[in-house]
């Protein structure tokens, strides 16, 4: 996908106007004997040790193109305008192989250890706000994270979660007769075809998880969660494409949330396809800033409320 990226226009006349981007690497201990890279990105600031942003390499086939910025020159540009746009940083997905089949929950696991390792170190990371940040397959893993969270009682580590164009309801979902699918999730139908395929998101999904008794798991695809498993939940954003084959899925999780009491708004970017904001930056630049700046906003409004609440979250 980052060859994808690459052979598309999308450089933006402010481009060189943006803030330079401190990168280093650390490399943490998985929860099964492996090693997880985490990609750790700050702006660079004389005399000053600015917040930080955490990418992180867990087990996963790759399944969506916003997850390789590091060998990417376009996926690094815009990387330091969402750096330079948000106050506080987040930890966005980022997909890998390591030339295996890792199926679930091995990415689920990973994400949550480095979760944990970032939460404990957020301190030395110069974070007060820690939200989880992923588009389309790297949205099922941080909604799947924050779950986990929930159910394992380090929920408090997270503020909250921004899911864009959230990849969270298959394969069950697309083995409907078309009938059931136009009921339940009409997007399947009236947007099938507009640059995602079910036979597509099928394929890639088999390579995550083709257990047949987990087709139903919330924790590998979050549609199916329950309000026992959403109660209690931190705050969520949703936010989804109109021409967008997964839209409707989103659509329902965030009722979901809403019917479990949880803080949760949620938006639809009218007239685009999936992802359009981060594929086409250069074609609808305006649909691009507004993503970067639903993000900051997020981040800015949790930390306003952690201030209020006497909590300067991270200061030790």
């Amino acid at each position: 996908m980052v060859v994808l990226y690459e052979n598309l226009p999308n450089a933006l006349p402010a481009d060189d106007l943006e803030q330079e981007v401190e990168e280093s690497e650390a490399t943490i201990d998985g929860p099964d004997g492996n090693k997880i890279k985490l990609y750790i990105k700050r702006p660079r600031i004389a005399d000053s040790r600015p917040p930080a942003q955490c990418d992180l390499c867990p087990r996963r086939r790759h399944d969506h193109a916003t997850h390789s910025r590091k060998a990417s020159p376009t996926l690094a540009q815009i990387h330091r305008t969402r750096r330079r746009r948000r106050h506080r940083r987040r930890l966005p997905q980022r997909w890998t192989s390591e030339g295996v089949h890792n199926e679930f929950p091995a990415g689920l696991k990973d994400c949550a250890a480095a979760v944990k390792y970032i939460s404990a170190h957020r301190f030395d990371l110069g974070i007060s706000t820690f939200i989880l940040q992923g588009e389309s397959g790297g949205a099922n893993l941080f909604i799947a994270t924050a779950m986990k969270g929930s159910h394992e009682g380090w929920i408090d580590d997270i503020a909250g979660v921004c899911a864009l164009v959230p990849y969270i309801a298959v394969l069950e979902g697309y083995g409907w007769t078309k009938e059931k699918r136009a009921k339940e999730l009409p997007s399947l139908v009236e947007d099938n075809g507009y640059f995602l395929h079910t036979n597509l998101m099928n394929a890639m999904a088999y390579y995550y998880q083709a257990v047949d008794e987990d087709l139903t798991n919330p924790l590998a695809w979050p549609y199916h969660a329950i309000f026992e498993d959403l109660k209690g939940l931190l705050p969520f954003v949703v936010s989804v494409d109109e021409l967008d084959l997964l839209r409707d899925e989103g659509i329902a999780y965030l009722r979901k949330l809403l019917q479990a009491d949880v803080r949760a708004s949620g938006d639809m970017n009218l007239g685009i396809l999936h992802g359009s904001a981060m594929f086409f930056r250069q074609a609808i630049p305006d649909m691009h800033w507004k993503a970067v700046r639903q993000i900051a906003s997020f981040a800015k409004s949790l930390e306003r409320e952690g201030n209020l609440k006497g909590l300067k979250i991270g200061s030790g």
